[in-house]
């Protein structure tokens, strides 16, 4: 099998759009048989990378997701004779002739809730459902988020299927704590870590509010990890000078320094209003930090029974589960004890082999 694989967002983009590109680029090549290759078409083929020659990279003109649905990579598809082109939240704008193609969906929120998004990204994801019925096959990152593709219509039910994401490659458990890393970023009290884009909806207002309410009830700080966006509403200037020095804003770090602080972290708190999947719960997870986050959509999936649920918009509720994981050690080493079996369920290389499997029967 020969599959055609956009990858636009392999080297820019959004840093999920990276990870789960390069996420599921890994899995596939773990699971390739003989015979099979991947051509990558990104807008950098000089992509350092351990693959051998059954994977290739091609360079596009242009990242403009129109542009690489519309004409790109159906055109490359067409003239390698590729049996599968395979997209990333872009769909083609028509049925193509002798390749078939799939999609992978990372959310449809903008559904219920259009005021998250900008006119462009409004705009894009109408494209979009419009696209999705061109495609053979639509791969969904969580169940919640296949469910909803069926529920508003983007494609039918038996064409809709779950390709879990994994974690990013190359972190993990076990790694040891750097002694130099908190010192230079001028932490030195325990911690609370939130990592993720400053937008409206990952609720960081509320967040921060609930966790300054009841900061006298333990001596941690709160670490925010994360670079805002457009339409972040920054609330920094309103926060009142002992309240600044128990609230660090980091913006981006380094792969390294995240690492090193998600190590160090006493518990991960995230508490979007609704989620496609949620990296970051997944991310905290497999660094063995318990984790505080929301009853909401896809988060339940991903989280299980290694993380605390709160319901978002409560900031009563959330203040009150931050300083009960703080202070009863016997309800945070539960979570903990239920981190292992729960970050099995989500491996790049099981999800790759499920969907190269769907795509092998569908061909």
């Amino acid at each position: 099998m020969k599959i055609a694989y956009e990858g636009r967002w392999m080297n820019r983009g959004p840093i999920s759009g990276r990870v789960l590109t390069r996420g599921y680029l890994q899995g596939f090549y773990e699971n390739l048989s003989s015979g099979d290759t991947i051509d990558v078409l990104t807008n950098n083929n000089g992509t350092d990378h351990n693959f051998d020659s059954r994977v290739s990279f091609y360079n596009m003109p242009s990242s403009n997701p129109l542009l690489v649905a519309g004409a790109l990579v159906p055109y490359y598809a067409w003239k390698r004779n590729c049996d599968y082109a395979l997209f990333q939240f872009v769909a083609p704008f028509t049925r193509l002739r002798k390749v078939r193609t799939a999609t992978i969906v990372y959310d449809v929120i903008v559904e219920e809730h259009p005021e998250y998004f900008s006119q462009k990204e409004k705009f894009l994801l109408k494209v979009l459902k419009h696209n999705c019925k061109n495609v053979d096959i639509v791969f969904a990152i969580s169940e919640y988020t296949r469910q909803q593709l069926i529920r508003f219509k983007y494609a039918d039910e038996k064409n809709v299927y779950v390709s879990y994401c994994g974690f990013p490659i190359g972190r993990g458990l076990g790694k040891p704590t750097s002694s130099n890393v908190l010192p230079k970023l001028s932490i030195s009290n325990p911690y609370c870590l939130y990592v993720g884009r400053l937008n409206p909806r990952k609720n960081l207002d509320r967040l921060v509010k609930a966790f300054l309410e009841r900061r006298s009830h333990y001596p941690h700080d709160l670490i925010i990890v994360g670079e805002s966006d457009p339409n972040f509403e920054d609330f920094r200037g309103q926060l009142t000078p002992d309240e600044a020095k128990r609230v660090i804003f980091l913006g981006r770090v380094s792969s390294e320094d995240l690492t090193e602080l998600y190590l160090g972290a006493s518990l991960f708190v995230y508490v979007p209003f609704l989620e496609g999947f949620g990296l970051p719960i997944l991310e905290s997870l497999n660094y063995g930090v318990p984790c505080l986050t929301s009853n909401t959509s896809s988060l339940p999936e991903v989280g299980g029974e290694a993380c605390h649920y709160v319901d978002p918009r409560s900031q009563s509720e959330i203040g009150q589960a931050i300083e009960l994981l703080l202070t009863d050690q016997e309800t945070l080493g539960r979570l903990r004890r239920n981190i292992p079996a729960q970050i099995k369920k989500f491996d790049w290389t099981s999800t790759a082999k499920m969907m190269l499997g769907i795509l092998a029967e569908r061909t």
